[in-house]
């Protein structure tokens, strides 16, 4: 009985975190293109997914601003759209639902969510290069598409995401059986 109402209290506390997040990363995002050309240099190079050594413009102009910001905003549903179904899965703990079939469908949501993740994270470092390099003159603007390690340990939790979600259904399946046998 100890571990339900630690599994719920650390579910609330959880739930909170994620929802903060659900709020303050989409302003993050927003304020981030609003305000890049007034940014640290070290701060946008941190925050862009772009290789090491790729040189980012002091000051882009508004439309590479719109651009940016419409580049970042598929990740961004994406990531969005994990985040409220791990708040989902924390309300099923707070209620004290572990093994169900909403359960299960959120743990195969968010592994399904977490590899498109993946894929659009290639796709939109690839078009922040795009941005970035547009304005510059011909034979200095580039394109780069890289998949990182980053990239591929994501997929290799997506994976096994997935795979947990096959074998809780599998476990769910088989207690309904049990309940059924007299």
């Amino acid at each position: 009985m100890e571990n339900r109402s630690k599994i719920k209290r650390i579910s609330t506390r959880l739930y909170g975190v994620f929802l903060a997040f659900t709020i303050l990363i989409p302003l993050v995002t927003v304020g981030f293109w609003v305000f890049y050309n007034i940014l640290p240099e070290n701060l946008i190079s941190a925050s862009i997914k772009v290789k090491t050594g790729f040189p980012m413009p002091h000051e882009i102009t508004l439309q590479q601003k719109m651009l940016g910001l419409t580049v970042s905003l598929v990740p961004l549903a994406l990531k969005m759209s994990a985040m409220l179904t791990i708040m989902q899965l924390l309300k099923l703990y707070r209620a004290g639902k572990v093994f169900s079939g909403a359960h299960v469908a959120c743990f195969k949501k968010l592994g399904r969510f977490l590899v498109y993740y993946t894929l659009a994270g290639v796709a939109e470092s690839t078009g922040i290069v795009l941005v970035m390099t547009m304005n510059n003159p011909p034979g200095k603007k580039m394109l780069s598409i890289g998949f990182s390690s980053d990239d591929l340990t994501l997929l290799v939790v997506a994976a096994i995401v997935l795979m947990i979600s096959w074998i809780m259904d599998e476990g769910r399946k088989l207690a309904e059986e049990n309940e059924l046998t007299v």
